[in-house]
């Protein structure tokens, strides 16, 4: 343990102030915006967590069909009627997914129409997917969040007025060591600062091994 200055050069310690609640009329208060159930709502990050091949991509396209449509075709709510949503696949072709999505169109019995223009679908393959790294590490400068990715993202966000991202899988948004909890901390707190500046939800998808 080091006993010294803060941060190890002359700058003060930070100082803390504890924030009193103040009582005021609990119906002033915003709603949870849910989207989906209660997995999914705005200005928030959830993840789906599962091993490789073990059906994640096909739930989770199936979930953005519901929220698309606004239909509830899985078993959970859909909030708010139909709503754009993004998905993006940084691990397949946009054709692979692409098949997915003629699948439950297929089995739901819903033409382009119920779509309404609202699905947008990116692959690996999409000249945008190599620069979509949240956050980056070497050993030159260490750990730098890539603040400019995030803000075009964002833009696009809220240009498209989308309600729902879908990022597929979270480890190909970021290189940084997945060892390290302050590596990751720094790339989903940044996704959550996103969700929240676009007013969207953001689901991350995240390959565990096989047991």
């Amino acid at each position: 343990v080091v006993d010294g200055p803060w941060g190890g050069d002359s700058s003060p310690p930070p100082s803390y102030r504890a924030s009193a609640f103040t009582w005021r009329d609990p119906a002033s208060i915003p709603r949870r915006q849910f989207l989906y159930g209660y997995e999914l709502r705005r200005g928030q990050v959830s993840a789906v967590i599962a091993p490789g091949a073990a059906g994640k991509t096909t739930f989770k396209v199936g979930r953005a069909l519901c929220i698309v449509t606004g239909r509830d075709l899985m078993g959970h709510r859909v909030w708010d009627g139909p709503q754009p949503v993004w998905l993006w696949n940084l691990e397949d072709e946009r054709e692979e997914v692409e098949k997915t999505v003629h699948a439950f169109m297929k089995l739901w019995d819903l033409s382009p129409d119920d779509l309404g223009g609202r699905l947008y679908l990116d692959g690996v393959d999409s000249p945008a997917a190599r620069t979509l790294k949240l956050a980056t590490e070497d050993r030159a400068r260490g750990l730098v969040v890539q603040r400019p990715v995030a803000e075009a993202l964002i833009e696009e966000l809220k240009a498209m007025k989308i309600a729902y991202l879908d990022i597929d899988p979270f480890v190909s948004s970021h290189s940084v060591d997945e060892n390290s909890n302050q590596a990751i901390d720094a790339v989903a707190k940044e996704w959550v600062r996103i969700a929240q500046a676009a007013n969207c939800a953001v689901s991350l998808a995240h390959h565990v091994r096989k047991t």
